[in-house]
């Protein structure tokens, strides 16, 4: 669990950052079939062991502008959370 709160801390530290301006925000061009297949890739093992299994649907040449670690980060913590509480 300490390393769950020191995550969370960490979560709203950045959130606090990004809100007063303080955060750097890398903007670019992301595939998200790449993006999401990484999420995935990631999140195999919490899957497994809650039964639950990822599957992907991306159209190819789906792409979106956006801070890449950012954007992986969120939807990581979200595919985790739904493997976890499936």
């Amino acid at each position: 669990h300490g390393k769950a709160r020191k995550k969370v801390v960490q979560d709203v530290l950045d959130l606090t950052d990004l809100d007063a301006g303080r955060a750097t925000v890398i903007f670019g061009d992301i595939g998200l079939a790449e993006l999401l297949a990484r999420v995935a890739e990631a999140a195999g093992t919490t899957a497994a062991r809650s039964g639950t299994a990822i599957r992907l649907h991306v159209p190819p040449g789906l792409r979106v502008r956006s801070d890449r670690q950012r954007l992986e980060t969120i939807v990581g913590e979200i595919v985790d959370n739904a493997c976890r509480f499936t």
